[in-house]
């Protein structure tokens, strides 16, 4: 009886320390990803003289805006590109909510940069995608895109008035 107790306990261990040397290095190789892309990211501002004073990552997306030269930078994850977009060019920016036709189910979240110059195509700053992203967070990345959404139109106004005021001056 006794050599089987200590069996089942090294058995028991053994599985333990396994899972978790997984989790722990899960977690190390998340963390040294996230890091490689705030780099990249900060590289990219660096590189062309922007000065991003707020920025926020979600679902490994970062977004940024630079108040002092009216722009938004935008690190898409899954295309690995990085878009800048100058608010005094936008006509407006809508938050998209896109559902299934048959469930009425939210499949995507995105908000969509409407440019004042129609032959330039409208750009998705994707949010939300149903297939890759859990159901639970649809919820806060929808308040995320809410927020972004009013801050790039906020500062987009702000971007034609001081177009404006140089206009007339």
């Amino acid at each position: 009886m006794g050599h089987s107790v200590f069996i089942a306990i090294g058995f028991i261990s053994f599985i333990v320390i396994t899972a978790v040397g997984i989790s722990w290095f899960a977690s190390y190789k998340q963390k040294k990803e996230k890091k490689k892309q705030l780099q990249k990211f900060n590289d990219f501002v660096i590189n062309n003289h922007l000065t991003i004073d707020s920025k926020q990552r979600f679902n490994k997306n970062i977004i940024g805006i630079d108040r002092l030269n009216y722009s938004v930078v935008f690190l898409n994850n899954n295309t690995k590109k990085i878009i800048v977009i100058q608010l005094k060019e936008l006509a407006d920016c809508c938050l998209i909510k896109q559902r299934n036709k048959t469930s009425g189910h939210i499949n995507h979240i995105f908000l969509q940069c409407i440019f004042k110059q129609k032959e330039k195509d409208e750009v998705i700053l994707p949010f939300y995608n149903e297939m890759n992203d859990d159901i639970y967070m649809m919820m806060l990345l929808s308040k995320r895109a809410t927020y972004w959404a009013k801050r790039i139109n906020l500062f987009r106004e702000a971007a034609t008035l001081k177009d404006l005021q140089r206009l007339s001056a």
